[in-house]
């Protein structure tokens, strides 16, 4: 499946913007986007323009204001350095934690004695006696208490996601890029759409075990970011989601009549329509929005729209935190998906059982 790629209309400063001499038009000058194409000369050029506004001594003052700003942005690429160091040495640190989380989970190892006379988890009474290997429906549980359940999955969806087994996330470097040999090559190169699949970036991996929905063992988003210094999501691509047999979560089949061209006849016909599914996260959003038959498809529009901020919430909250999210402890943040209805009523309405000693009440799920 091809990369989705993010319009951030990011688009550089037409030719017409120069003259044919090179030189900066003057309504030009300062602007944002002639910034981002301007040379080494042109901002120079820039300079000098707005320097002639002033007189020699101010000019040497504003040479001043410059000297700070350069030892301001100093320091900015300091601390870049320094939080990347940082960055890696706590991950280096946090990933065996990981590690030893799955195979506890997925029953692959026991929890030691020794990490189970550190447990101040207070026990409930339960009629549960049986012994169970792992904990089998810990990721069910994280997707079901999350932000995303509120906004994205839905009730066909729940059966299907009982067999997800594990959440991954795997970072990774920028590939190396193959240098054009020839400057017809380059030239090609300019004109084509920017391959962000170089960039560094990473993979919201989904471990399922075997179901009678899909035959895919994993289904895979991956995130690539604008480059290696802007982790910003720049484009994304899915897996293709083999689904079984009259299994597929993101259609439903209607019945339609047809008329014949003689227009004396009619047919009865089943025609497949797209339909509202935490699976089309898979999908390639963007072409699909484009697709006539999805064209009042609100929850693809929404997904696309908030795609980026998708993957970043995997990454940084559900799968680090998976265990409050488990326990169904995991407070949304300030902003982002905090402020949605279904969220907050969620909240509430546990807050409430749980002074009240009841049950909470079923979430039900948004359909469009």
């Amino acid at each position: 499946m091809p990369a989705q790629k993010f319009n951030f209309n990011f688009a550089p400063a037409e030719e017409e913007d120069f003259d044919e001499e090179g030189e900066i038009e003057e309504e030009m000058i300062g602007h944002p986007m002639l910034m981002r194409k301007a040379t080494d000369e042109e901002l120079k050029q820039i300079e000098q323009k707005e320097l002639a506004n002033y007189p020699t001594k101010t000019q040497k003052v504003i040479g001043v204001l410059k000297n700070l700003q350069q030892d301001y942005t100093n320091l900015e690429d300091e601390f870049e350095k320094e939080y990347q160091k940082l960055r890696e040495k706590y991950n280096a640190l946090q990933a065996p934690i990981i590690v030893r989380r799955n195979e506890i989970v997925l029953g692959e190892k026991d929890a030691t004695e020794e990490e189970l006379s550190k447990v101040t988890l207070a026990e409930v009474s339960t009629e549960k006696t049986e012994d169970i290997k792992g904990i089998p429906d810990f990721w069910y549980k994280v997707l079901l208490h999350s932000e995303i359940r509120a906004e994205w999955i839905q009730e066909e969806d729940l059966e299907a996601l009982k067999y997800l087994k594990n959440i991954v996330i795997e970072e990774f470097g920028a590939k190396p890029k193959e240098p054009a040999a020839t400057t017809e090559e380059k030239k090609s190169e300019e004109d084509e759409e920017i391959d962000f699949k170089s960039n560094p970036g990473f993979k919201v991996i989904f471990q399922f075990n075997e179901n009678p929905f899909f035959s895919n063992e994993s289904l895979v988003k991956t995130y690539y970011y604008e480059d290696a210094e802007n982790e910003d999501i720049a484009a994304s691509e899915g897996t293709e989601i083999q689904w079984k047999e009259d299994k597929d979560l993101t259609v439903k089949i209607t019945t339609k009549k047809q008329k014949h061209k003689s227009g004396t006849r009619t047919r009865t016909i089943q025609v497949k329509e797209p339909k509202d599914s935490f699976f089309n996260f898979f999908k390639n959003l963007e072409e699909e929005v484009q697709k006539e038959e999805n064209e009042e498809n609100m929850m693809l529009q929404e997904l696309l729209e908030n795609e980026a901020e998708f993957g970043d919430l995997f990454k940084d909250r559900v799968v680090p935190n998976a265990v409050k999210y488990f326990l169904n402890t995991a407070l949304p943040e300030e902003g982002d998906f905090s402020t949605v209805p279904e969220v907050t009523d969620m909240l509430t309405a546990q807050v409430n059982a749980a002074q009240e000693g009841t049950e909470p009440p079923k979430q039900e799920c948004k359909q469009q």
